[in-house]
């Protein structure tokens, strides 16, 4: 009977004691794979999606063309006047031509600035998506880490409880 038994003790401790070895071994592994992923992870690039961005500036040009039709023609209605009116006149109509150039150039700065505030604010935007995804894959790969030393741990535990239990079991044995 004590054969039979001691037999018994020493095969649930040789079936716990590969069962945690197996718990540890996949541990390991696992942990080995996740830091394997780590060590390898590349980082994505930031794609800025607002490059091609540019500003219309039709609107501009035809309002120049439209000031410089203006100006011809008052010119021509100066020049039918005589020598008096075309050195009266000349300054204003100078002056209207420059007005409608300086609110092109004014509507086109602010275009631009509109323009670089977009681009801007689409690039911080894709920084964002890319980083937070990519913190969330690198946390995912510590996560399968920390769980692979975690079983690693477990595994060992198994053992050296299946040890102590087998000790103890053997040392309460009937002689």
């Amino acid at each position: 009977m004590a054969v039979a038994t001691g037999t018994a003790i020493a095969l649930a401790a040789g079936v716990g004691a590969v069962a945690g070895g197996a718990q540890a071994i996949g541990g390991a592994v696992r942990a080995k794979r996740a830091r394997k992923d780590m060590d390898n992870y590349q980082r994505q690039e930031v794609t800025d999606l607002a490059q091609g961005l540019r500003i219309s500036t039709l609107g501009g040009e035809t309002q120049i063309e439209g000031a410089e039709q203006t100006q011809a023609t008052q010119v021509d209605a100066l020049q039918a006047g005589g020598a008096r009116t075309v050195l009266g006149g000349i300054q204003a109509v100078g002056a209207q031509k420059l007005a409608v150039e300086q609110a092109v150039a004014a509507g086109f700065d602010q275009k631009m600035a509109t323009l670089s505030q977009q681009k801007y604010g689409e690039k911080v935007r894709q920084f964002g998506v890319v980083e937070g995804r990519q913190n969330q894959e690198i946390a995912g790969m510590a996560n399968e880490l920390q769980a692979g030393r975690a079983a690693i741990q477990q595994g060992l535990g198994t053992i050296a409880g299946t040890a102590m239990s087998t000790v103890g079991s053997l040392a309460n044995m009937p002689k």
